[in-house]
């Protein structure tokens, strides 16, 4: 009993350190966020609500908006990268319900 008791205790140590370590990042904007990608270990993308599009490059240190012009109002739903520099982002509510897919290229550049 003492060993299996023991063995349980070892296994309840090592498992909190196994847990991933959540920190809370600021964003730099109000608009809800519903898509995280990084194309690199340093590069990331987030879509949201109103157009928002951040781009990071210093592995999520600090998060810089890419101005969208082309759709007023749409929500930037999904988002994914190709490489640190050519993209897609989708419109609507729902990924791609919003029938309008915008290339990126230059990390950003519509």
């Amino acid at each position: 009993m003492k060993k299996v008791l023991g063995a349980l205790l070892i296994l309840l140590s090592l498992k909190s350190n196994l847990i991933a370590q959540w920190s809370q990042q600021t964003s730099g904007t109000s608009e809800y966020l519903t898509t995280v990608y990084f194309a690199s270990e340093n590069v990331g993308y987030i879509s949201g609500g109103m157009q928002t599009v951040l781009k990071t490059v210093n592995g999520e240190n600090s998060w810089q908006a890419i101005n969208i012009n082309l759709f007023p109002g749409e929500e930037m739903s999904c988002i994914y990268f190709l490489n640190e520099n050519t993209g897609w982002v989708s419109t609507g509510w729902i990924c791609g319900s919003g029938g309008t897919v915008v290339k990126m290229t230059n990390g950003g550049a519509v």
